[in-house]
């Protein structure tokens, strides 16, 4: 690409990462509610109980919304922080963002299908996956600004940056890892959800 490094000198290029950044993550966590569908709840029927039933067949979707409402949340989180500890980028690391966007522009798609088909093995393996390497991008991310030590913005900032980076990509190989329970059984796979909650926070908080 030619002209990109002279790009990447210019003042703004920081801004215009992090705003490119930012408008992909908010479109991506506002696609996440479309998975809902209002139709399917009166399918059944618009008495009391059918639409009930209608309801409580919306759970296994609203597990996966709030599941990756709250992943993309902490995504943005750690990038933010990220974006504040570096005063540069260069094209690299704008390589590896859009890497990065690119797994969180996926995961509206794979929570749809997660909350349509959460009993599918291949489908929470999918999911989980998306989740999973979206982690080891941030995580990479953070250890390619760990690595160019003449772009962070202030010394200090050097061990909580590490500490991102071990988390990040702790997280990433502690789900995939976890993937080969969802063939134990189809019950296994409907509850998993459970097991990336419990991975996700326990992760964060013990890798340190």
């Amino acid at each position: 690409m030619r002209g990109a490094g002279s790009w990447f000198s210019r003042k703004d290029s920081k801004e215009r990462v992090i705003a490119f950044t930012d408008a992909i993550i908010a479109f991506a966590i506002t696609l996440l509610v479309l998975s809902f569908s209002v139709e399917q709840i009166g399918k059944g029927g618009t008495d009391e109980a059918s639409i009930l039933k209608g309801i409580m067949h919306q759970l296994p979707t609203l597990a996966s919304f709030v599941i990756s409402f709250f992943v993309i949340a902490a995504f943005w989180q750690g990038h933010v922080f990220l974006c504040n500890t570096a005063k540069r980028f260069d094209r690299v690391f704008s390589q590896i963002n859009l890497i990065f966007v690119l797994l969180i522009v996926f995961l509206p798609f794979t929570t749809d299908m997660h909350g349509e088909y959460s009993h599918s093995k291949i489908v929470v393996s999918i999911y989980v996956a998306n989740i999973a390497f979206a982690f080891l991008a941030l995580g990479i991310l953070f250890g390619y600004i760990l690595r160019k030590k003449d772009f962070l913005a202030q010394e200090g900032a050097k061990e909580q940056i590490a500490r991102s980076f071990r988390k990040d990509i702790g997280v990433g190989l502690l789900l995939l890892a976890s993937t080969p329970i969802l063939f134990a059984g189809e019950m296994f796979a409907q509850n998993y959800w459970i097991a990336i909650i419990a991975i996700v926070i326990i992760g964060t908080r013990l890798i340190k």
